[in-house]
């Protein structure tokens, strides 16, 4: 299970303190031109696609940026991710940030991992924070698979 907050778009000013600054702060630093954005996503992407070869991946992200577009969601798609809130919350799904409209937040999974419930809550409930919680169950045999190891008495 990871979680991730892909930082937001470039701001309209040159320097200041948000998450993008630090961030392109830093990889300046590690002599990297590319954008900061742009660089989560490759970075996230290249993770995410290792370890899917290992082992089953699920995703909980602050995409920043409507989780209905394609823009995130494809290359999740193209890597064997799917927008589980997406597909089982409802379809109208909420903002998720506490001053926003769109949502902005979602929980990705490997295709082969079963969901038997997930939900958004609404403004104000759950773990206090600027997003609404979200959770989601997901059936152990689909995660762990189901081999129980034996307990050996002697």
């Amino acid at each position: 299970m990871y979680t991730a907050y892909r930082i937001g778009s470039k701001p309209a000013n040159e320097e200041g303190t948000t998450v993008y600054h630090q961030n392109a702060r830093y990889i300046r630093q590690k002599k990297i031109s590319q954008d900061p954005r742009q660089y989560f996503d490759k970075c996230i992407i290249t993770e995410l696609e290792h370890q899917i070869s290992r082992c089953k991946v699920a995703l909980m992200i602050d995409v920043n940026q409507d989780v209905r577009a394609g823009h995130f969601n494809q290359p999740m798609n193209d890597i064997g991710l799917i927008n589980i809130i997406s597909n089982t919350v409802q379809k109208t799904l909420p903002a998720t940030h506490h001053r926003g409209s769109k949502p902005m937040s979602s929980i990705y999974a490997f295709s082969m991992i079963h969901t038997t419930r997930s939900g958004i809550l609404p403004k104000g409930q759950g773990v206090r924070g600027d997003h609404r919680n979200m959770y989601v169950d997901l059936t152990t045999s689909s995660t762990l698979g189901t081999y129980m190891y034996q307990i050996v008495n002697e």
